[in-house]
């Protein structure tokens, strides 16, 4: 599966002036934040960033905070770690800027169970190294429950004792 970046001019405009560093992309974001919302279906929204499904493989997170780079750093950090990687939603592409990035999308909420042995296998794993690891935020992607937002966690896991 790979998400495609689609040919959005506003979306680009916004993160070239992101990238330059001004001070004020208030006008890029809004007309950014437009055109994804008439072109893409919403999904939601978190404290910083909004969610649109761009097809039914992946999504795109937008945001003009430091969120997304802080997902993408931790990605790029835990994706060569095979084992560890397998509990995170991959990132198929992340903007300089953090203006977006682009996500597998989850094919459905986890069932109670799925979830309940997600935790305990995470736990296990990581400690408690992520706040993000709650019910609202694991999703189902080619059957197995994932974190699909984990902005909020940091490299320390543990070893597992087999």
């Amino acid at each position: 599966m790979k998400c495609k970046l689609p040919h959005i001019p506003e979306l680009l405009a916004y993160e070239r002036c992101l990238s330059r560093g001004e001070t004020s992309c208030v006008k890029n974001r809004s007309r950014a934040r437009k055109a994804l919302r008439r072109r893409f279906v919403y999904l939601g929204s978190g404290w910083s960033r909004e969610v649109f499904a761009i097809n039914d493989d992946c999504v795109l997170k937008f945001s003009g905070l430091y969120i997304n780079n802080m997902e993408l750093d931790f990605w790029n950090k835990i994706k060569q770690n095979k084992e560890a990687s397998t509990f995170f939603a991959p990132i198929e592409f992340g903007s300089k800027s953090g203006g977006f990035l682009l996500m597998h999308r989850s094919e459905r909420k986890p069932t109670v169970e799925e979830f309940e042995k997600f935790r305990d296998d995470f736990y296990l794993f990581f400690g408690f190294n992520c706040t993000d690891s709650v019910f609202e935020n694991v999703g189902i992607i080619d059957g197995k429950p994932v974190l699909i937002d984990y902005s909020d966690c940091y490299l320390d896991f543990k070893k597992r004792n087999k």
